[in-house]
């Protein structure tokens, strides 16, 4: 019985210490996580940033659900990875503003009044613009449910991240 009882609780300690470890990759800062994450999950593979910066991250996001808003600097940096995305010209820019647009929307509406003035407030101050010449990249998993969005600026040499998970 004793041995049943230490087998059930290092079971436990084990399913915990997987939950955790999965956690703290889905909601990381790391650069590494963050990239091998997007390589991992969504299909594009990047280069390390210079810096990632969490612009909003869904307050209740440790449960997997959620949306995360990230800025990744890659200034002076090999821009290969764009060969994943596609180049915004006349023809595209509507798509690509509507799935940047889509995101945005979502996100402030599926919040609380008191959230819905934060998440507003941040996508005013980052004001992003899918301008001719930029890249971006879309996937999307579970019949749309869940879905990333990633925009190349070329001008500032930064990346911008958009991933919602339902």
């Amino acid at each position: 019985m004793k041995k049943l009882i230490g087998i059930v609780i290092s079971i436990m300690f084990l399913i915990i210490f997987i939950g955790f470890f999965w956690i703290k990759t889905l909601v990381s800062s790391d650069p590494l996580e963050i990239v091998y994450s997007y390589e991992d999950r969504w299909g594009i593979s990047m280069p390390l940033p210079n810096k990632v910066t969490e612009l909003w991250t869904e307050p209740f996001a440790a449960r997997g659900d959620g949306t995360w808003v990230k800025c990744l600097d890659f200034t002076n940096q090999n821009t290969s990875f764009t060969q994943y995305m596609i180049k915004v010209t006349e023809t595209n820019q509507k798509e690509a503003r509507q799935y940047v647009s889509k995101f945005i929307s979502n996100s402030i509406n599926s919040y609380s009044e008191d959230y819905k003035v934060k998440i507003q407030n941040v996508f005013q101050d980052i004001n992003i613009n899918v301008d001719i010449g930029d890249y971006y990249y879309y996937n999307s998993k579970n019949r749309g449910e869940d879905y990333f969005i990633c925009l190349y600026k070329v001008n500032e040499q930064v990346v911008y991240t958009f991933e919602w998970h339902q």
